[in-house]
């Protein structure tokens, strides 16, 4: 994935891969507003722009267990 351009928009089983989550737990952080943006086209199509996934994946990390 290191190679994709930030700009670029996703779906959501590459989104869910580069992550590292099931497309699964994207559908539900999705659900719930805890996960990266992601645009909506039409009804069903779901798109994650990978620079927003870098933002969000960065925003997450943490040093120790005390800090969820």
């Amino acid at each position: 994935f290191s190679d994709l351009d930030p700009e670029l928009h996703i779906d959501e089983n590459q989104a869910a891969e580069y992550l590292g989550l099931s497309p699964r737990t994207l559908q539900g952080y999705r659900a719930k507003g805890d996960g990266p943006e992601y645009k909506k086209i039409g009804k069903k199509a779901v798109r994650y722009k990978v620079a927003d996934l870098i933002e969000w994946n960065e925003g997450n990390k943490k040093q120790n267990t005390s800090q969820y």
